[in-house]
């Protein structure tokens, strides 16, 4: 899935209808996915999931997960159903690409539209990156605070820059700096 869409709507200056509400998903979100990992659930809950996993994780009642989750869970939980509950999709057909056979499926492009407004889109990508499981990567750069799409799980930074400047400002790597360049300069002069 290509999440450059979503990150260029998340970035985008000025900051588009709907924005702060899409970053308060995206947190909230993220609050849900800290406790377990995404896609995993609890032992308890296997039975549940045990012969339809999709729909019996979509229909499990949120009174149960409290439960286990702990009140933030719920709350967040909440609010992330309040929010998807507010827009509506339905598969469409974007057009025909021109005549093909019929078992190369007719060219027809078919894909999901929304009610007009950017927050639709965005909410939509975020969905169907939650599907795929890779919502995980979304995230802010703690350097300069601009939303990418991580490689890695350990990534927390943008770019190697702001990774780099992050750590210039960290105290205590600024301490440990100077004590290798006092002995740096100790041993080579």
């Amino acid at each position: 899935m290509d999440a450059e869409p979503l990150m260029r709507w998340l970035n985008q200056r000025p900051r588009p209808r709907g924005h702060s509400r899409i970053e308060r998903l995206l947190e909230n979100l993220a609050t849900i996915r800290d406790p377990q990992g995404e896609g995993e659930w609890p032992a308890e809950m296997s039975s549940f999931v045990s012969e339809e996993p999709e729909l019996a994780r979509a229909s499990l009642p949120v009174d149960f997960i409290a439960a286990d989750m702990g009140a933030d869970y719920v709350e967040a939980l909440t609010k992330v159903r309040a929010e998807l509950s507010r827009h509506r999709f339905w598969p469409d057909i974007e057009g025909l690409a021109g005549r093909t056979s019929a078992s190369q499926g007719g060219g027809m492009v078919f894909r999901w539209r929304a009610k007009a407004g950017n927050t639709a889109d965005a909410v939509l990508q975020v969905v169907l990156l939650g599907q795929q499981r890779l919502l995980w990567r979304v995230r802010r750069c703690l350097n300069c605070q601009r939303w990418f799409f991580a490689r890695f799980k350990h990534q927390r930074h943008c770019k190697m820059q702001c990774q780099q400047a992050y750590y210039r400002d960290d105290p205590q790597w600024r301490e440990n700096r100077r004590k290798y360049m006092q002995n740096y300069r100790r041993l080579t002069s």
